[in-house]
Order: structure tokens, then C-alpha cells, then sequence
């Protein structure tokens, strides 16, 4: 579901006239009076954004931000005397700037780099940033995981054992974004009946060493039907979308609020079988006495593709149960179902509206 607006910037941003504000603050300064152009973008697994600033009195020429967190901060002017976040509230929540200002902060990003340029009497300061997937890449897990059963938990191996008895896919999250790093993961308010029940074995830093962004998307969450919303403050939260959601934001082609073009094109799904290959007698080295097999079919693109199975094989010797062995297959298919869906539209920015809300678009062009 959406953030929280105040009802006063809800009003501002849905009027046919309004005056925009961005909070874009980095290291204690207000950008805003200085930007040319920001293209922001944030995606499942990454999120950047290119800020270009004016620089005609050349105070960016020995000022070095790189390396700076900071977030930016979406609203509109409303009248009203809003006090800012301490940096520890409510992110999903609206603040100002204790003037006549109101918005609402998205995921942190860093300055990766920062470019002077300078074409005949023109100068601009150009920053390159990336968001905390990107972050996560970077880091490896160096940490000892509190969580963790056993292994090697100090240096220089790090390597972190989970034997499948005490830790769910959860906690083994929570230990990576909340021992590791420092960064917050919120209480589950959505469960796919995965994420906090099955409790997986797994070893971090077996083949030195991994990246947190890996451990998080490529083993944990492709185990669940979840998802990991970050939001301002490092601070994430497990999301769990399904059809039956209702309708975040509706625009539409003939009344406000409107959009301005939509795109939306359905690709055959290939593969269209996942299976999945359990072990009933648990992994032990290349013997596999008892194998489990379960299949998650799409059927639809199946037909469509002439009766064709086309399957991929996911194999876990860690999944001991006939029911662990159908729940992994029904995540990894519906995880694929989920994301193939390429739709491009350009409406007007909704300060409220997070990644893997549901958004509803209607239109009567052509009709």
C-alpha cells in the first residue's frame, strides 16, 4: 500500500496547478535552487539517478561530494509549517521543511561520481548515484552472522553455516541487513507462508566471498514469493504482491488524473515448467537416495506454444519435504510470472506510491 500523505500535499499534488518542491540535500546543503535536470530512476534490484546542477559561480569546482548518502525527497508547496524527519521516523510517512513546504523522502542513494562540465559560458556540476541494491553489490560479508549455526563465523574465512534447524529465510535476512550492516528490516506484516516458516540450509562465504546483494535476491528471497521493498532511512520491508491486491492509484486517459502514454507488451513465457528436485533423505555430498520431483506449470503459455514444455531444473538437496520441494517450484514460477510483464508509462510522479504497489491504468483512446 502507498505511504501515508498529508492530506494537504495529497490535495497540492492532484491539483491542476501546483508548485513542485524537491528536497535534494546532500552533506546539510538544499540543492534545489541549483537543478537543471534529475533523472531518478528505481527499479527491483537497483535504483541511480543522474543530477545535474548549475555551477555558473563555480562552487562545485573545489567542492568534493563524493561518497555522500543522502535521499531525496518528493512534494509540493502547501502553506503549512510541517516539521522535517530526525532520520529515524516513519519512512513511509509525509514531512516539511518547518516552512511552507510538504514531501515525502524515497530510498537513500550515494554520489559515485561528479563531473564538472563546461561548454562556452556554461558550467554544471553532473553527479552520478546509486542506490543501496548497488551498495549491497559492493559489499562482501565479513561479519559474523549471529544467527548462524555454525562454520567458520570469524576471520579470514567468514564463513557462515545454517543447517536448515533454527533459522527461516527471514532470520537469515534479518542477521545479513541488521548484524552485518546496520540497516533495519521491519517486521513482517505480509508472509507468503515461506519467508518466516521454511528454514533453509545454507552456507555464506562457502567460495569466498559473497556480495550481500547476491546472498539477499539469488539465494533467499528466489526461495520465497516475497519481495524486499527498501525504503529512506536503510530501512527494508518484506513485500508480498498478489492478484487479489486491491488498486494503489488509478489514472486515466479521459479525466485527472491522467496518463500520458502507456506500453505494455505479452511475451511468451519461456520456460514454461519449473522443476524443482528435492531430496527426501536431506543433501549428503552426490548421493541422492530419495529424490523429490515437483512441477509448477504455466498451462496457458504452454498451449500457446503448441503443447512445447519447455522446463527449467532447480535443484536443493536442502528441500527434504514433498510440500518444501512444490513451494519452492510455485515461488520460482510465480516469481517469473511476476516479473515478465514489461509496462512503460509515463503519468504524473505520485509521492506516495512505493515499488510493488499496484498502480491501475485506464484508457479509452482509440475506442
Amino acid at each position: 500500500m502507498p505511504k501515508t500523505l498529508s492530506a494537504a500535499l495529497l490535495a497540492e499534488m492532484l491539483a491542476a496547478s501546483n508548485k513542485p518542491y524537491i528536497k535534494l540535500e546532500i552533506n546539510s546543503v538544499q540543492y534545489f535552487p541549483k537543478l537543471l535536470i534529475l533523472r531518478h530512476s528505481e527499479e527491483p534490484y537497483r535504483d541511480f539517478a543522474t543530477i545535474v546542477l548549475d555551477n555558473h559561480d563555480r562552487a562545485f569546482d573545489s567542492l568534493n561530494l563524493k561518497g555522500q548518502y543522502f535521499e531525496i525527497a518528493y512534494g509540493h508547496e502547501t502553506g503549512n509549517n510541517v516539521a522535517d524527519s530526525t532520520g529515524s521516523d516513519d519512512p513511509t510517512a509525509s514531512y516539511g521543511d518547518a516552512d511552507v513546504n510538504e514531501f515525502s523522502y524515497t530510498p537513500g542513494l550515494w554520489v559515485k561520481s561528479q563531473q564538472i562540465v563546461t561548454s562556452g559560458d556554461i558550467s554544471v556540476c553532473q553527479l552520478y548515484c546509486e542506490g543501496i541494491w548497488m551498495f549491497l553489490r559492493e559489499l562482501k560479508i565479513l561479519l559474523s552472522l549471529t544467527d548462524a549455526e555454525g562454520g567458520e563465523k570469524v576471520a579470514p574465512y567468514w564463513r557462515a553455516a545454517y543447517d536448515g534447524t533454527t533459522a527461516t529465510v527471514y532470520d537469515i535476512m534479518e542477521d545479513i541487513i541488521e548484524t552485518a550492516f546496520g540497516f533495519t528490516l521491519d517486521a513482517l506484516s505480509e508472509d507468503d507462508g515461506i519467508i518466516d516458516s521454511f528454514k533453509p540450509i545454507l552456507d555464506i562465504n562457502n567460495a569466498p566471498y559473497e556480495n550481500a546483494a547476491s546472498v539477499l535476491y539469488d539465494r533467499l528471497l528466489l526461495m520465497t514469493k516475497s519481495y524486499l521493498r527498501w525504503r529512506a532511512h536503510k530501512r527494508a520491508y518484506i513485500v508480498y504482491p498478489q492478484d487479489g491486491d486491491s488498486v494503489d492509484w488509478t489514472v486515466y486517459s479521459y479525466k485527472a488524473p491522467y496518463f500520458y502514454g502507456y506500453q505494455e507488451t505479452k511475451n511468451l513465457t519461456i520456460p514454461n515448467t519449473i522443476a524443482v528436485y528435492g531430496n527426501s533423505e536431506g543433501a549428503s555430498e552426490n548421493e541422492w537416495p530419495n529424490i523429490i520431483v515437483k512441477t509448477a506449470v504455466d498451462t496457458t503459455a504452454k498451449a500457446e506454444y503448441g503443447g512445447v514444455e519447455v522446463t527449467k531444473p532447480h535443484i536443493d538437496g536442502s528441500l527434504t519435504t514433498d510440500t518444501a520441494v512444490q513451494n519452492r517450484a510455485d515461488a520460482l514460477m510465480a516469481r517469473q510470472l511476476a516479473e515478465e510483464i514489461p509496462g512503460n508509462g509515463v503519468m504524473p510522479h505520485h509521492h506516495g506510491i512505493e515499488m510493488y504497489d499496484r498502480v491501475s491504468v485506464i484508457g479509452s483512446r482509440g475506442l
